[in-house]
This record gives C-alpha cells, structure tokens and sequence, in this order.
C-alpha cells in the first residue's frame, strides 16, 4: 500500500512514521465458544478524521464517512471469519441475503472519504483545513 506524501513515512528507510488519520467505527462481534476461530463481526458508523498526534486513543466527536464506490452511506461491514472451511450456516446466509466477497480497507475509504489524495505533497494539520 502506497503511503500518502507527508505522513511521516520513509518509505523502508527507517521508522519515521506518524499517524495522520484516525479511524473509528463500532464493532458488533459474535463468537462461538466452542470455536474461537470462527466469528461474525459488523463494523457500523465508520469514520475517517484527522489524526492529532497526541497519542490519545479517544472516539472524535466528528468525522466522515468512507468513500467507496459500492459502499453507501451509512453501510455495515460483515466479516466472516473461520479458519478452514465455513459451516453451512454461514454459507446459506450468504446466498439468502445475496452477499458479495468485497476487501474493505476502512483506512484508505477514509482517507478517500476525506479528500486526501495519494500521493499529495502534503496533509492537512488540521480538520479545518479540508475541503468538506
């Protein structure tokens, strides 16, 4: 994955980096307790914000939404996960409700969803200087 241009990073040349951006969303997990590989997780109200270097690990009151292409609004990200082979349930859900296989990075749909191009020579300090 390509880094934007300065957010710190050094492209291999040692450990440089920063944060710049700052993604948050709730997660829903299901697990099954006699399998702890085989869970179902829903990532609702996920947001992108700008990243302020404190170190705090708090939700930021404001922030905007990922931007991908077959991902509306207000979306839920469904993961599947198992380790080998999915039971059966899981499969009949997957065809009842017309699932589609998708990667989602929430990070680079934030960063998308926020106006930060890759590649850009440099990264907004603050969230007020975005074009929104």
């Amino acid at each position: 994955m390509r880094t934007p241009r300065g957010s710190g990073a050094s492209g291999g040349r040692g450990a440089s980096a920063r944060g710049v951006l700052y993604v948050s969303y709730f997660r829903e997990i299901y697990e099954c307790p006699e399998d702890e590989e085989l869970r179902v997780t829903f990532d609702r109200q996920i947001r992108g914000s700008l990243y302020d270097g404190t170190g705090r690990l708090s939700v930021p009151q404001r922030g905007v939404p990922p931007r991908l292409p077959y991902f509306p609004p207000n979306g839920v990200v469904l993961e599947l996960k198992f380790e080998e082979r999915a039971p059966r349930w899981m499969h009949e859900m997957v065809q009842e409700f017309n699932l589609d296989r998708r990667a989602v990075c929430k990070y680079c749909a934030c960063v998308d969803g926020m106006g930060l191009q890759w590649g850009a020579p440099w990264l907004p300090e603050r969230e007020e200087q975005l074009a929104m």
